[in-house]
């Protein structure tokens, strides 16, 4: 049996973070009146490293940032990098992450490996408007022998935010109920929920780990998004799709298991994720579906409150 909760990825996890980076550069901007760029501290990562960092600035009170397309360079060791804006105020500069998402943490952009920028329909935007806080969470795992060094940055080209346009914003599916037994193929999880607003959606983010093989998005029960999973390249790739208030949406993953135990979901890149972010018009607050294992909680009490 399973259970799907409505929120969006609120999930605990260790992190730890560097103190040998140089003090923290707050974010520049360039190309006056269409780019700011965030940017985080040289970082180290050491052979077999696996941990969470975070990076917090304030965006220029000068400059009124409506965004019309964000991306990221970021290389080696990084497995994905989580952009938001915060409700409250985080430590400024590098500091530890204890946790993977925040409910002050309200995302702009989501990405793995690889990820292309996110480029938004003519007519949209995401509003971030003037000196807001924000912080760029990186989640990054050095598999090989060498320490990697090495800098993001976060590029957010803008618009002329006195022209109209609509607002847009993020959408998850985030399916937790995974259990892929030692040595087997095509094992499949699924969720879908039905989100309860209407979303023009010109945009999706699958999101998986190592030993995932296919991704695919649903509506009413129909698949309308297929894709092969690649751990090494994670695009944003442009696909549009109408939900109406009482449409249902789901995802699908299939993974491969070729380990000699067991793999369930979790955060770290040796485990697993069934994951979909949709970007979508005309958004109005932070939503999403949460699938957790059903967990049992055993017979209930006999009736003459004995054993």
């Amino acid at each position: 049996m399973r259970g799907w909760i409505l929120g969006f990825f609120v999930a605990l996890s260790s992190c730890s973070s560097s103190s040998d980076s140089a003090p923290s550069t707050p974010p520049q901007t360039s190309l006056p009146g269409d780019e700011i760029l965030f940017s985080t501290d040289d970082y180290v990562i050491a052979p077999g490293e696996e941990k969470y960092v975070c990076w917090a600035h304030d965006l220029p009170a000068d400059r009124n940032a409506v965004i019309r397309e964000i991306s990221g360079d970021y290389g080696p060791a990084t497995h994905h990098v989580f952009f938001a804006w915060t409700l409250a105020p985080e430590p400024e500069g590098e500091h530890e992450c204890p946790v993977l998402f925040k409910t002050t943490w309200i995302p702009v952009y989501l990405g793995g490996k690889n990820t292309s920028p996110l480029s938004l329909p003519d007519g949209a935007a995401i509003d971030l408007g003037r000196g807001k806080q924000m912080v760029l969470q990186l989640h990054m795992q050095n598999v090989t022998a060498a320490p990697i060094t090495n800098r993001v940055t976060m590029h957010m080209k803008l618009r002329d935010g006195d022209a109209g346009f609509e607002p847009a914003g993020i959408f998850g599916l985030d399916d937790r109920d995974i259990l892929l037994p030692p040595n087997t193929a095509d094992v499949q999880s699924s969720m879908s929920c039905k989100p309860g607003k209407d979303m023009n959606v010109f945009a999706v983010l699958g999101h998986m780990h190592k030993l995932g093989k296919q991704l695919s998005v649903s509506k009413n029960d129909s698949v309308v998004y297929d894709e092969k999973w690649n751990f090494d390249e994670q695009p944003i790739t442009p696909f549009q799709m109408t939900v109406g208030q009482s449409d249902s949406v789901g995802i699908a993953c299939t993974h491969s298991n070729t380990l000699n135990q067991a793999v369930t979901y979790g955060e770290s890149s040796d485990q697993e994720m069934c994951a979909t972010i949709l970007y979508y018009t005309p958004y109005d607050h932070l939503a999403g579906c949460i699938n957790v294992p059903h967990v049992d909680a055993g017979p209930p009490p006999s009736s003459d409150g004995g054993p």
